[in-house]
């Protein structure tokens, strides 16, 4: 990736930002999870993940391909 001319990964670390917990859930699934029904023409069927940060207590859910490309599972362990 190219910024102002400098390659933007060249002389830096990478950090991690926060520690999520998620687990694989369809869309459908997760609008259940909050009470609502699917709205017209929507794909209950796609993958994603249900995602809690336990530090700011924020759930969410991310499309699994957003979700692959952004984390990176850290172990196997379930708390």
């Amino acid at each position: 990736m190219q910024m102002d001319g400098y390659a933007t990964s060249e002389g830096m670390c990478r950090y991690t930002t926060k520690i999520l917990h998620a687990k694989p859930m369809s869309w459908r699934k997760y609008r259940m999870f909050h009470g609502m029904g699917l709205r017209a023409g929507e794909n209950g069927s796609k993958e994603g993940y249900f995602t809690f940060n336990k530090r700011s207590g924020r759930i969410a859910w991310v499309s699994k391909d957003a979700f692959e490309d952004m984390y990176k599972g850290i172990d196997d362990s379930v708390d």
